[in-house]
């Protein structure tokens, strides 16, 4: 889920799956209201979601196993409840990844382990003209437990983002994602010479729409952008600004929608960097550039 054509949170199905508390409450603003009658109901304040990828490029070169790649998510989140005096407080996540590659560097077994997210949110609503929006802020911190952020001298990545979402008429849904990243690095330069990024800002837009004869039936489009900084005077690198793309196109089914909830997607996905050699090219679609994964889902 974390997109490859951007260093920022992720794609469409991570929007829509991990970010928001499941689809419904991301697109629904009274969501959160909801969710206190299910947890006073159930007396459960904990839930879990796991999402499986398998990614391919669609131009396939002779070393085909580069091209093919696993990835693996795995969250558990806790709703504080309620307790006297003392209001909901949100919800408490973590996030763990691992990515499976065919080809692999010596020192490596061909698992990679991602970095570990430990993330708070809290669902809200608000009403601008007797319009109903949700809003969702994110606080994010991470813990430097992969290999890149290691050779990185990666410490910490907090991050602040925001989600709104609003349900539109004819069965159509919108989100927008902006949020800010600091990199917290011990050094300007990771392991190679090249500088480390310093912040970065960036943001995204997604629609999504449910079949009205088949509400298990979606589709779905996001485009991101991602605006950052690198850290200066590294001898051999005069571009301190970098800016990437991706777009996205996705189906999704929904197969069981009782606990457990399970769920695939079919994405389209391409995106690069703008700047090269401090010329900026845009190309909305490169076929070297451009991927299909697939994603199982499920939650309880």
């Amino acid at each position: 889920m974390r997109n490859r054509f951007t260093t920022g949170l992720g794609s469409a199905v991570l929007l829509v799956l991990l970010l928001a508390p499941g689809a419904a409450s991301a697109v629904n603003p009274n969501a959160n209201e909801e969710q206190k009658r299910i947890v006073k109901k159930e007396l459960r304040y904990w839930s879990a979601d796991a999402l499986f990828e398998t990614h391919f490029d669609v131009i396939r070169d002779n070393e085909y196993s580069n091209d093919v790649y696993h990835i693996l998510y795995l969250r558990a989140n806790y709703d504080t409840p309620e307790m006297g005096f003392i209001p909901n407080l949100g919800r408490i996540s973590l996030r763990l990844s691992v990515q499976r590659n065919y080809i692999a560097d010596p020192d490596e077994s061909g698992f990679l382990f991602g970095d570990i997210y430990l993330y708070w949110s809290k669902q809200f609503s608000f009403t601008v003209m007797g319009q109903k929006f949700g809003v969702r802020p994110y606080f994010y911190w991470t813990f430097p437990t992969s290999k890149e952020s290691q050779q990185q001298g990666n410490v910490a990545r907090p991050t602040w983002l925001v989600a709104l979402s609003k349900a539109l008429p004819a069965n159509l849904y919108a989100f927008v994602r902006p949020y800010w990243r600091y990199n917290w690095h011990r050094y300007s330069t990771r392991e190679g010479g090249t500088p480390n990024l310093r912040w970065i800002l960036g943001y995204d837009m997604q629609l999504l729409y449910t079949f009205h004869l088949h509400d298990r039936l979606s589709f779905g489009a996001t485009w991101g952008q991602e605006f950052a900084n690198y850290y200066g005077g590294v001898e051999g690198y005069d571009q301190p600004w970098q800016q990437w793309y991706y777009w996205e196109a996705f189906t999704g089914y929904t197969l069981l929608k009782k606990e457990p909830n399970l769920g695939l997607f079919l994405t389209l996905t391409s995106g690069r960097a703008v700047y090269e050699d401090g010329v900026p090219r845009f190309y909305f679609s490169e076929r070297d550039e451009t991927e299909i994964y697939i994603t199982i889902n499920a939650s309880y």
